[in-house]
């Protein structure tokens, strides 16, 4: 069945239909905090409409992608059919949820990529990113958040127009308390904020903004993002069932 809350009128059916009905509620969570309302976007796209976004891609743009791939031994065939079904590569992809484990050997499958990744204890979670041989870049170990259940990845990258771009992906196992991840965290932007650098943390941190309200442990964490000048970005892509 195709979305019927979408905006885009070619999209194709949804796998999950909460998928709008997050994205209609989270837009009036906006009008309880001021930060949050300059600092928000929110968008569904299917491959058509990713592509029309990738028209006006320079090469001086950064292509940065994210997927919550939940196994990449068992579903990276479809993400490398998807990253070749766009109209420009991604210079940088981030993953959560490899589910990889330190003695499994893994080399991804996409040409012209390095793989830098930080396992999970447990069958669960687990980050990575795959690189571009092409980029120049470095992995920023002083970056790295030390809390419980928590894995991430922090790198730096060159770019000819500014001073250095910090990319972090991060994956918080979702049984743990987010208090400490929260007071890590923040400490992180706080850091990369007075280097005056680019910086974007994508991942899955499964705290539900949505109980912002309910919760005030998820209401201060919001607080404390938006408070940084930080845009809380959600993008979602269409799946066909």
């Amino acid at each position: 069945m195709a979305c019927n809350s979408c905006s885009i009128d070619t999209c194709v059916p949804y796998s999950n239909s909460n998928f709008c009905q997050s994205h209609q509620a989270f837009g009036s969570l906006r009008s309880s905090y001021a930060d949050l309302a300059s600092n928000y976007n929110c968008n569904y796209y299917n491959l058509e409409t990713l592509n029309d976004e990738l028209r006006t891609k320079t090469e001086q743009d950064l292509f940065l992608f994210h997927v919550n791939i939940r196994s990449v031994i068992k579903n990276e065939d479809e993400l490398i059919e998807n990253i070749s079904a766009m109209r420009f590569p991604s210079e940088i992809i981030a993953i959560t949820e490899t589910k990889l484990q330190a003695n499994r050997v893994f080399h991804s499958k996409l040409k012209g990529y390095i793989c830098v990744r930080a396992d999970s204890l447990t069958c669960a979670g687990g980050v990575a990113f795959l690189i571009k041989s092409t980029l120049n870049y470095q992995i920023r170990d002083d970056l790295h958040i030390f809390v419980p259940a928590c894995e991430n990845l922090w790198i730096e990258m060159n770019h000819p127009d500014k001073k250095g771009i910090v990319i972090g992906v991060v994956y918080r196992h979702p049984q743990h308390d987010h208090s400490e991840f929260q007071e890590a965290f923040q400490e992180n932007i706080l850091r990369i904020n007075k280097t005056k650098k680019v910086f974007y943390a994508c991942g899955d941190y499964n705290i539900n903004l949505l109980q912002s309200d309910a919760n005030h442990k998820i209401a201060s964490y919001l607080n404390s993002v938006t408070s940084c000048s930080r845009t809380i970005t959600l993008f979602s892509t269409c799946k066909r069932t």
